[in-house]
This record gives structure tokens, C-alpha cells and sequence, in this order.
């Protein structure tokens, strides 16, 4: 062999050598990166599933941003002091309020009251939820509706049904006010349109809204809804309560069951989940409040999670300045319809027996606190109370939906009463600016 062949076969070798070497090393290199990635990605928070936020189709005309910063005209809240988004409450005052809210719940109780007093019978929601009413009224001398509150006005005999002469009553720290109509069109009147997404629960308590804002049930205004009604606009309420040359406001629903931010509805029904597209109506219904709830229908507490801050993430950087309030989730009660007022606790489902899984509604509702108060958003704890209403539901086979009237009445006492709340502690804190 001569000296080029030599040097030609000795390059070979080592080209060779160095691939060989390149083959064992590169895969050592690629796996550390991989587990590089990993580690990262186990360090990143919960709220690792909001961003990055896939923004639906018909919402891409709209400013946007991450979904963490700030689009208001105030900076990013670097210190982390506490704010609830949409009324100019700060810091210590955002503590005291939720403290109260606290109270509304933990401090109550049901109490017994046959004092005769309107109720807000139902006008605008669908006869189903009014079939509590129906059985009452085939009974001699029973009342329901507008003859009940005529009744009621002229101090006459009170023969509504039980569960209607229940109120729950807290600490004398929290005072929960009863509804006042016209004072209830001016708290919500002071904002604008309302909107209240989730599922059919929620549905009920769009009624019950409408229904306590009603000057009387046989208003010629007044457009029942069905309850396969999807997106609901509604119709303008508390006219009256306006002012000259002012119109009402008008209480819309979508049916949306895990609040979600799809762009096109979604139908499982072998889950039972319904969604109907609905952040673009914040917008062309000129919303100001939006009342959500995630809904009855279970799914383990990582989906859970997630889908709260993934909707939470993107509502916050749309609509920055939009007062948002949640509604926990009560249980439904086995056995419903033996009852005849409220239990002092909560039912205990036998481990293996809860097919709905009322039992974790209570664990999920803690999870829902952390998040939405994360977010800086009101918090609505109607848990506790509707917890101990196994009465009033709708009949023997659902045990979930109340009839309305009903207790789910309280859930709007409790938002009325916020609505003063806010009022009340926006003015101090104003006045302690000026």
C-alpha cells in the first residue's frame, strides 16, 4: 500500500470513529433536553393550562392579550393586592368584603316565617319549574300566584306552600335583607344588562332573577322561556324604575354547562353536556354583570380546574373591567320529596351509592373559591344553604331542580344583597379618596 492509500484509509477510520462517536452521543444529549422539558413543565403552576389561550374565531376581531396582563388602563398588579375586577374596591377592603360574604353563608340558618309577604311567582320561566305550584293548587284553599299576594296584602289567610315560609337568616354582624323590587331595578339599573351562563340550574335562577324584578307576573312585556332555550335574550325589565326617556335592562341566559369559551355549540349527550357559545354576547348584548356557574355535572378535579382557568384566563383579558360573580354548586337530596322543610346538615351519601356525585360538589366548591378569587371575582356561596333544602324540589324523580318560588330565591337575596354590599363599601372607599 502506498502512503496516499494509507493516509486515504486512515481518514476513512476516523470519519468512521467520529460518526460512531456522534451516533452515542447526540441521542445522550436529545434525552437530557427532553428531561430538561419535563422538569420545567412539572415546576409550571396550575394555572399552566390558561397560557396559552386558543382564541375562538368569532372573537379574533377583538383586542387580546396572554391572558395574564392587564389590557385596563392601570398597570399589572405586581404587588398582588387583593381587587375585585369591575368596582374600585382595593386591598383591606377587598378582604372585609369577602369576610362578609363569609358570613352571609357560615352564619345563617332557616328560619320559620308565616308572615304573609309577595313572593315572586313565577311569570317568566317555564311551567316545569312551576309544578310544585300545580299539585298545591288542586288542594281547596290552597293559594299560588297573584292571589296569594293579594292575599298577603290584606293580612288574610296564608295557605302557600310550606317550603315557601322558610328564610334563611344570618348573624346580626351580616344582616341579609329581603328582596325590595324597586330597589333591586336601581341596584342592577345602576350597572346594565345582565347575563347568567351555566346549565339548567342556573337557567332557574335566571328566572328567579327575572321573576323578583317583575312589577307583576301578568305584565304584557313578558316573554316565558322554554327551558330547551339555548341563548335567551330576553326582554327589558324594570322600565318603570328607569326614569323618563330611559329604558330597563334586560336578565339573558346561555346554556353552557362547563362555561367554556368554544365557538361553535356542543352537544354530549352521553356525558349530559350542553354548550352554547356565549363571550361573544358580552359584547352585542352589552353585558355588565355576567352570573356563571360551572354546573352539576361532574368531572374529576384536574378537568375541573383547568376549564375554570382557561375560561377565567380569556375573560379577564377581554373584558377587564366586567363585574363577574360565580355561583357555587349545591347537592341535589335523595329522597326529596319526603322532606317538609330543611335538615339541620348535610345528607351523607353511602360511599358506592352517589351515582351523581353529590358528596364532591363540596370539595370542588372549595377548589372554585381559590380560582375565582384568583382571578378577582365575586364568590357566591349558596352551598351552605341549599345544602340543608332537601324541599321544594321539583318532584320524586328530580331531586337537583327546585321549584321556583322556591329556596333557589335565595340565591338572588344573596346576589341583592351583594349588590348593596358593593354600593355601600364603594362609597366609603370613594369618600375616602375625595
Amino acid at each position: 500500500m502506498d502512503l496516499r492509500s494509507w493516509r486515504n484509509s486512515k481518514s476513512m477510520l476516523n470519519i468512521e470513529k467520529l460518526a460512531y462517536r456522534s451516533f452515542l452521543v447526540w441521542p445522550s444529549v436529545l434525552g437530557f433536553f427532553l428531561v430538561g422539558l419535563w422538569l420545567v413543565w412539572q415546576e409550571t403552576p396550575p394555572n399552566r393550562y390558561s397560557s396559552v389561550i386558543l382564541l375562538p374565531p368569532y372573537l379574533k376581531g377583538l383586542q387580546f392579550s396572554s391572558g395574564f396582563e392587564d389590557q385596563s388602563s392601570e398597570p399589572v398588579n405586581q404587588e398582588k393586592i387583593p381587587v375585585i375586577r369591575g368596582v374600585p374596591l382595593k386591598g383591606e377592603a377587598v378582604e372585609s368584603f369577602r369576610a362578609h360574604l363569609d358570613c352571609f353563608s357560615e352564619s345563617g340558618k332557616w328560619v320559620y316565617n308565616s308572615i304573609p309577604r309577595n313572593l315572586p311567582w313565577n311569570g317568566a320561566g317555564d311551567p316545569y319549574a312551576s309544578q310544585c305550584d300545580g299539585r298545591h293548587s288542586t288542594v281547596a284553599g290552597n293559594a299560588v300566584g297573584e292571589w296569594a299576594n293579594i292575599l298577603a296584602s290584606q293580612g288574610g289567610n296564608w295557605t302557600v306552600r310550606e317550603e315557601l315560609k322558610w328564610a334563611w337568616r344570618t348573624s346580626d354582624k351580616c344582616p341579609l335583607v329581603p328582596v325590595d323590587r324597586d330597589e333591586f331595578c336601581r341596584l342592577v339599573g345602576a350597572y346594565g344588562n345582565v347575563l347568567v351562563v351555566g346549565d339548567s340550574i342556573n337557567h332557574l335562577v335566571q328566572w328567579s332573577l327575572i321573576n323578583n324584578l317583575l312589577k307583576n307576573i301578568s305584565d304584557p312585556n313578558v316573554v316565558i322561556d322554554s327551558s330547551n332555550c339555548r341563548t335567551c335574550p330576553s326582554f327589558e325589565v324594570c322600565s318603570d324604575m328607569a326614569g323618563p326617556g330611559k329604558k330597563g335592562f334586560k336578565v339573558g341566559f346561555v346554556r353552557n354547562d362547563r362555561i367554556s369559551t368554544i365557538s361553535n355549540v356542543s352537544s354530549d349527550t352521553l356525558n349530559n353536556f350542553l354548550e352554547w357559545p356565549w363571550l361573544h354576547l358580552l359584547k352585542e348584548w352589552d353585558i355588565h354583570i355576567l352570573l356563571l356557574n360551572r354546573g352539576a355535572h361532574f368531572e374529576t378535579d384536574e378537568i375541573f380546574s383547568a376549564s375554570l382557568h382557561r375560561t377565567f384566563s380569556l375573560l379577564r383579558s377581554l373584558y377587564p373591567d366586567l363585574l363577574v360573580l360565580f355561583r357555587n354548586t349545591p347537592p341535589g337530596h335523595e329522597n326529596c320529596t319526603s322532606y317538609r322543610g330543611p335538615i339541620s346538615e348535610r345528607q351523607v351519601i353511602e360511599k358506592g351509592k352517589d351515582k351523581f356525585h353529590w358528596s364532591e360538589f363540596e370539595r370542588q366548591n372549595a377548589l372554585a373559591k381559590k380560582i375565582v378569587e384568583e382571578y378577582e371575582y365575586i364568590y357566591m356561596d349558596v352551598d351552605v344553604m341549599l345544602g340543608k333544602r332537601p324541599d321544594g324540589h321539583i318532584n320524586e324523580k328530580d331531586c337537583l331542580h327546585y321549584c321556583i318560588p322556591g329556596p333557589l330565591d335565595s340565591v338572588v337575596e344573596l346576589f341583592y344583597n351583594i349588590l348593596i354590599l358593593l354600593r355601600t363599601r364603594t362609597r366609603t372607599t370613594l369618600d375616602a379618596k375625595a
